[in-house]
């Protein structure tokens, strides 16, 4: 059974038409901006995943999160540190070989809550 987390009264972050957006998509990888990503995931060098087909949308949670993890069939992926100023990428490839999913490389929208270390990223 599929649940999905409510993000009661967040706006969603739609890229910034001169700098882009904080979460995009690159080859296969959610790429995420260093601080946005300290801010959400912390240290951490595994997520929690999953995919919601029905809204094409990702959900990700830190590996701390043991709530996520029991309340979800989720899926565990590594997080990568691509370069020196700390951005984050995290290989969504096997999401897009099971399900059918534009991989156009592209900025995406995504929400995050204060105080929720979670991320709810639209693909």
């Amino acid at each position: 059974m599929e649940r999905i987390y409510l993000f009661e009264g967040v706006t969603p972050v739609p890229p910034d038409p001169m700098t882009g957006s904080s979460v995009k998509l690159r080859n296969g990888h959610i790429w995420i901006d260093a601080s946005l990503a300290q801010e959400v995931l912390g240290n951490t060098s595994q997520v929690y995943a999953v995919f919601y087909p029905n809204i094409k949308a990702i959900l990700l949670a830190p590996d701390s999160d043991q709530t996520f993890r029991a309340a979800d069939e989720v899926i565990m992926l590594f997080v990568k540190v691509k370069n020196s100023r700390g951005d984050r990428a995290i290989s969504i490839q096997e999401f897009m070989a099971d399900h059918d999913m534009d991989e156009t490389d592209r900025d995406l929208v995504y929400m995050t809550a204060p105080g929720l270390s979670m991320m709810h990223i639209s693909i």
